[in-house]
C-alpha cells in the first residue's frame, strides 16, 4: 500500500511537469512550419491623428529646398532635441495633411511610401523640379504592453513591422506566471474596439495571426495563471495565506499517519 501511495505521488508530480512545461515553452510546433505560413510583411497605415515629419530635399535646387522646409502655422508639434527641432504634420479627422505651397493633400490609408511618392510626385508636377526626394517619418506611434510581463507600459514604435515578439521582448518578457497559451490583442477597426487571441505555444498560430505585426495604438494584454490571480486575493491558496499552510499540514500529518503504520 505505502509503495502504491509513492508511486501515484510520484505520477502527480510528473503529470504536473509536463503540464507546466508545455504551457510555458514558446513554440511547440515549430518544426512544422513552413516559409509560406508567416503574414507578409505590412508598413504601417497612415491614419488620424498621426504626426509626419516629411522632408523633401531637391538636388542642385536650393529653392526647392527652402520652399518646402519653410515653417507652416499648421504645424502642431514641436520636438526639440539638443538644438534641433522637428517639426511635424499632424493627420486631421478626414485624413489630411496641411503641407507648404502644396496645401491640403489626403494621406490618410496611405502607407509611409505611399506619403513619400505622393509629395514627390506633387512637387515634381507643380514645381517641374528634378532630382527630388521625399523622406516620410512618423512621430508619435506607440503600442502598450499590460498585464504579467516584467515591465509593462508604453513603447513606442521606431521602426515598420514590429511583431507581437518585438513588442513582448521590449516589455522584458512574459513572466513565468502570465499565460502564453492566451494573449490578447486589442485593436482599433473602423471605429470598432476589436479583442484577438494569440496562442505564443504555437508558432504557426502566432505567425498567421492578423496582430502578428502590431498598429498603432494597439494593446497587448498577458492574463496571469490561476496561481498568479489568487495572489491577489485574501483567501487564494498562496503561500501567505493561512489555507495554503492548514492544506500543507493535513498533507504532512496524512504521510506520517501512512509510513508510521
Amino acid at each position: 500500500m505505502k509503495h502504491y501511495c509513492l508511486y501515484l505521488l510520484f505520477v502527480a508530480v510528473l503529470l504536473c511537469g509536463c503540464s507546466t512545461s508545455k504551457k510555458i515553452s514558446y513554440f511547440q510546433d515549430s518544426g512544422l512550419i513552413c516559409n509560406n505560413t508567416s503574414k507578409p510583411i505590412e508598413d504601417i497605415t497612415i491614419k488620424s491623428g498621426d504626426k509626419l515629419y516629411i522632408m523633401v530635399k531637391a538636388q542642385g535646387d536650393q529653392e526647392i529646398n527652402n520652399m518646402f522646409t519653410m515653417l507652416s502655422g499648421t504645424m502642431s508639434s514641436n520636438i526639440t532635441t539638443g538644438s534641433n527641432s522637428i517639426y511635424g504634420y499632424t493627420v486631421d479627422n478626414d485624413g489630411f495633411i496641411d503641407f507648404p505651397v502644396l496645401g491640403r493633400i489626403k494621406v490618410g490609408g496611405l502607407r509611409r511610401s505611399g506619403v513619400e511618392a505622393l509629395v514627390k510626385q506633387l512637387i515634381i508636377d507643380r514645381k517641374q523640379a528634378r532630382d527630388v526626394a521625399v523622406t516620410c517619418t512618423t512621430m508619435n506611434l506607440y503600442f502598450s504592453v499590460l498585464g504579467d510581463v516584467k515591465t509593462p507600459g508604453r513603447y513606442l514604435i521606431d521602426r515598420d513591422n514590429i511583431s507581437i515578439i518585438d513588442a513582448l521582448s521590449m516589455a522584458g518578457d512574459l513572466n513565468i506566471t502570465g499565460k502564453r497559451g492566451n494573449v490578447l490583442v486589442m485593436r482599433q477597426v473602423d471605429g470598432k474596439q476589436k479583442v484577438y487571441t494569440v496562442d505564443l505555444t504555437s508558432a504557426r498560430q502566432t505567425m498567421s495571426s492578423p496582430v502578428y505585426y502590431l498598429r498603432q495604438g494597439d494593446v497587448v494584454y498577458v492574463e496571469p495563471n490561476e496561481m498568479k490571480a489568487r495572489q491577489s486575493t485574501i483567501n487564494g491558496n498562496t503561500v501567505l495565506s493561512t489555507s495554503f499552510w492548514i492544506s500543507v499540514a493535513s498533507l504532512c500529518a496524512s504521510l506520517a499517519t501512512l509510513f508510521l503504520k
